[in-house]
């Protein structure tokens, strides 16, 4: 119990617009966004599941900016000549596209393998 404390206050210490607990149901854990009305909760089964739950919830909101995938960065690297983004942005992305930036081109695929395959698959300018 001690450990799931300090767990909780790891949560509220990372996310201070929250208050965190355990609920009834054993091994679940809520956490709610102070001052919010109407209660916005959120719940997952780790403290490190909360903190995800608590960030979507928040892009949900427009309380933070998106997440990028952490691949996007060596995908981007691999194609200097094109600008990827995620097409709609959220948790996770929806997708990704593609523009080249000297010849306006776009490639647009559902996940960053495929789209570092089509981008490699594209000729060069």
């Amino acid at each position: 119990m001690e450990n799931l404390n300090g767990e909780l206050a790891e949560v509220e210490a990372a996310c201070p617009a929250w208050h965190a607990w355990e609920g009834v149901v054993a091994g679940m854990l809520y956490a709610r966004r102070l001052m919010s009305s109407p209660p916005r909760i959120v719940r997952a089964a780790s403290a490190d599941g909360l903190v995800q739950a608590i960030e979507a919830d928040e892009i949900a909101h427009g309380e933070r900016p998106p997440r990028l995938p952490c691949g996007l960065a060596v995908v981007q690297e691999r194609h200097r000549g094109w600008l990827i983004a995620p097409t709609l942005p959220g948790s996770p992305p929806r997708g990704f596209i593609a523009v080249q930036a000297a010849t306006g081109r776009r490639v647009i695929t559902t996940t960053l393998t495929e789209m570092d395959a089509a981008l490699a698959r594209e000729p060069a300018d």
